[in-house]
């Protein structure tokens, strides 16, 4: 089987790997995803006072049944209900089952299979597996700051983190991810990617994607078995969906929150997320976040020291090396707008072409990536629009509103983001990371480098 020798090696590598995910208080939760309505005891379990300080009442035996009211606010615990014959029920809360050791001798045939990813083993065992502070997770997931860079965002608001490529702890079942980083949308909702191949990064990997996707979907389906996570309502993808897009998404639900997004396009890219399982309220409020009114755009934006007047919380996206700068351009606006998009899925509907080596050429048609831009605006509330007079008043006018401006030049892509109201300098952004987010140029230089314009308005 493809992979196997691989897969053996680095599970004997993972010896190195047990100080750090010991440091991590793993605790091996194994939480279901769904609280049942009724749940039988499989071994003694303790039951615990409803107030603080929670005192132990006792153990139900093994073969009782409790009614599961809802999940405790402040313990994470389940809040049930024993009923007794000629007697008041007993109302307590219990620890959730672990599956684990629900189905001990099935856990035993996956462990080795789960220490092989080492961060999907992380958020399966956590304490807590997403927390609400994003650089406790962040720390939780990387660790030291020099594990990682930050991509977008503050230091103390990050909104892309990549993790650097020396470290081991990014392998799936294992295989190298060409980039990993963890992902904040505009909901401030997790994702954690690991980009194992792509038409655009093909030469930096001898990985074989539709071999390697075929043993990903087995031990997928290994873990899905022993665990056999379902929820009662469909879950919904995080964002509003755009039809001319097909992310061609495989979920795998498991415990503790956690979902597994297998993502493989033949040709195009193979991608593994690790993302919380949302609930169908959650999908909704966020689809609803999605499309921005036009007093939320305008709160984007913001007037530098210097009094340039600029759209800001503008996603970044590094393409790397790859020629998917009108790609990743694009979808830098959409995930401003709320899509939960990538550089990869606008790469395969711009058509976009890959390198089949270092320092060859690749990148997008100018006709293909306006085609793109269209069939965006065809399944989504924009219209695309062509700013044919480029004069300093008409681009502060669209910036004004909080709509960032694609900008074309000789052989590129990059974002147009603000302007100077006095002097007409403006302020760019190309997709290469923290360090070309928020660059100044003259008026001179625009009017040079200056091909088109557009921008999609709502």
């Amino acid at each position: 089987m493809y992979l196997t020798v691989r897969w053996r090696l680095f599970v004997a590598s993972l010896i190195g790997l047990n100080a750090w995910l010991g440091s991590q208080n793993l605790v091996a939760q194994y939480r279901p995803l769904e609280i049942p309505q009724d749940y039988k005891f499989l071994r003694a379990t303790p039951a615990y006072k409803m107030q603080p300080p929670y005192a132990k009442m006792g153990d139900f035996r093994a073969g009782l049944s409790v009614e599961v009211l809802e999940e405790h606010a402040a313990t994470g615990q389940w809040s049930v209900r024993y009923k007794r014959y000629g007697a008041a029920a007993i109302h307590c809360l219990i620890d959730p089952p672990n599956l684990a050791l629900d189905r001990a001798a099935e856990f035993e045939r996956v462990r080795e299979l789960i220490a092989a990813f080492p961060l999907l083993q992380l958020q399966l065992e956590a304490r807590q597996p997403w927390p609400q502070v994003r650089m406790a997770l962040i720390q939780q997931l990387f660790g030291r700051s020099e594990n990682y860079s930050i991509i977008s965002g503050t230091p103390d608001e990050p909104g892309v983190i990549a993790l650097k490529k020396s470290t081991t702890i990014a392998k799936v079942w294992g295989i190298q991810p060409v980039t990993t980083f963890l992902e904040f949308n505009q909901a401030q909702r997790p994702r954690l990617v690991f980009e194992l191949w792509s038409k655009g990064d093909a030469y930096q990997t001898q990985l074989n994607p539709s071999r390697a996707v075929t043993a990903i979907r087995q031990r997928l389906e290994q873990l899905d078995s022993v665990f056999r996570q379902t929820l009662s309502a469909q879950q919904g993808t995080s964002g509003a969906a755009i039809a001319a897009l097909d992310l061609h998404q495989e979920r795998t639900l498991l415990p503790n929150q956690v979902q597994v997004v297998l993502r493989y396009k033949k040709g195009e890219y193979l991608i593994v997320e690790i993302q919380p399982v949302e609930s169908p309220r959650a999908s909704d409020e966020q689809t609803l976040l999605t499309i921005k009114d036009r007093d939320a755009l305008r709160n984007s934006v913001t007037v530098s020291q210097q009094g340039h007047v600029y759209v800001a919380n503008i996603p970044m996206i590094d393409q790397g090396k790859k020629g998917y700068c009108a790609a990743a351009t694009l979808a830098r606006v959409l995930q401003y707008y709320g899509y939960v998009v990538d550089q990869h899925a606008l790469a395969e509907l711009a058509e976009t072409e890959g390198q089949a080596s270092e320092g060859a050429q690749g990148g997008t048609h100018r006709k293909n990536i306006i085609r793109a831009m269209q069939r965006v605006c065809n399944g989504t509330p924009f219209r695309l629009k062509s700013i044919r007079k480029p004069k300093p008043q008409v681009l502060l006018a669209v910036i004004e509103q909080g709509l960032p401006i694609i900008w074309f030049i000789p052989g590129h892509a990059r974002l147009l983001t603000g302007i100077h109201p006095s002097n007409n300098e403006i302020i760019f952004s190309d997709t290469w990371g923290a360090a070309y987010n928020h660059q100044i140029g003259t008026w001179d230089y625009f009017c040079n480098h200056n091909v088109e314009l557009w921008y999609l308005e709502p």
